[in-house]
């Protein structure tokens, strides 16, 4: 059996990457003899599937997360070493990178697949073995001046597999030489539960307190839909180094009994089971699972367009409703209507499970097979 080595960043902290890959590689490893290769340091608590071998880089967390260095720097107000840090993070992708490269080498044959996930894993592939980019963010985010930029430190990939076809199909436009590219949606990792039932309009918002996510903008929305005397709760469950921003927003705008502030939960389900609605305020995404994860319990999401593909995820009044712009007030006189509206509610939430079937596993893993079978035959 041919042999697969997949990469992502870290395991310390999971985000919406190595949560995909993880329940990627359970999936295929029926099939497939699979190796993670993770860049950051050993985690005792990480469980994989079918004894599939895991070999850890153990690179520092400070190198590969750099905007958690930075608000862990902020936090204890050491802002005289933030340049610092920023600096000996592009001195050790610079130099150091090329050890580790030696290492992959030494533990992979010719023969077998390499697939990374970040572009910080995927700097680490040696030349001289068929690698893959299981590429995670949006078209915008692949064509930004600072990608564009690190594209040239590195081997192109053998090919890109995208989240989206909106992603896949621009990209290809734009760039002839990725026309070999494919893309393949994000499986769901719960099974679809219909769940229709009113949860005291509970709102949630799942994800890191960054810039990216956009936190602020949620709050904003609360915020309006107080001002609109609105019965409701919003549930933040993340980490990040927006967190004092976003509790001192809170106490501003006395929004202690309307909001809570929670770190990531791993029973989410449990919260997710618990919600009205997901409340997702991205300035960019590539395919954001937590969307499909409330799909499948029965929850719509009000989303803002956070990128090409926004419309093959949400569709309007089918399964959530698609904000156009950073308005707090479009998305509170959305959220008013249907808490005041329990049928169209109702109707929603009924709709909503249903639309994520498409997104189960048994549908998206035929297609992986396809892409990994292809490769091997070549």
């Amino acid at each position: 059996m041919k042999k697969i080595y997949w990469f992502i960043q870290k395991t310390e902290i999971m985000g919406g990457t190595e949560i995909v890959t993880i329940n990627l590689i359970n999936l295929l490893s029926k099939y497939y003899d699979i190796t993670l290769v993770v860049a950051g340091k050993k985690n005792e608590d990480l469980n994989l599937k079918y004894n599939n071998k895991i070999v850890y880089l153990d690179i520092p967390l400070k190198h590969l997360c750099l905007d958690l260095e930075t608000g862990r720097l902020k936090k204890e107000k050491k802002y005289l070493l933030i340049p610092f840090s920023a600096i000996n993070t592009v001195f050790f992708w610079t130099f150091r990178r090329f050890k580790y490269r030696k290492l992959i080498r030494n533990i992979t044959d010719e023969n077998d697949l390499l697939i990374a996930s970040s572009w910080d894993n995927y700097v680490l592939v040696p030349r001289g073995r068929k690698a893959y980019f299981h590429f995670h963010f949006n078209a915008k985010f692949f064509n930004s001046i600072g990608i564009r930029l690190s594209r040239t430190f590195h081997r192109k990939p053998d090919k890109y597999i995208f989240l989206t076809k909106a992603t896949a199909d621009i990209i290809k436009k734009k760039h002839k030489r990725y026309a070999n590219s494919c893309y393949v949606h994000n499986p769901c990792r719960y099974d679809c539960l219909k769940n229709v039932k009113f949860n005291d309009n509970k709102i949630i918002f799942i994800g890191r307190y960054t810039y990216q996510k956009n936190p602020i903008l949620a709050l904003n929305i609360a915020k309006e839909l107080k001002d609109m005397d609105v019965y409701f709760h919003m549930n933040f469950y993340g980490d990040g180094i927006l967190e004092n921003e976003i509790n001192n927003f809170i106490l501003k705008h006395e929004l202690n009994n309307f909001v809570s502030v929670n770190h990531f939960e791993d029973d989410i389900e449990k919260e997710l089971l618990s919600s009205d609605l997901l409340l997702v305020t991205s300035k960019y995404e590539g395919f954001p699972l937590v969307t499909l994860e409330a799909n499948s319990f029965s929850v719509p999401v009000i989303t803002s367009n956070w990128g090409d593909a926004v419309n093959e995820i949400v569709e309007n009044d089918i399964n959530g409703y698609i904000i156009n712009k950073d308005d707090p007030k479009e998305y509170a006189n959305i959220i008013k209507a249907l808490f005041e509206n329990k049928n169209r509610l109702l109707d929603l939430k009924e709709k909503t499970v249903q639309y994520a079937i498409k997104f189960s596993s048994e549908n998206i893993i035929n297609k992986w097979q396809k892409i990994l079978d292809e490769s091997f035959k070549m």
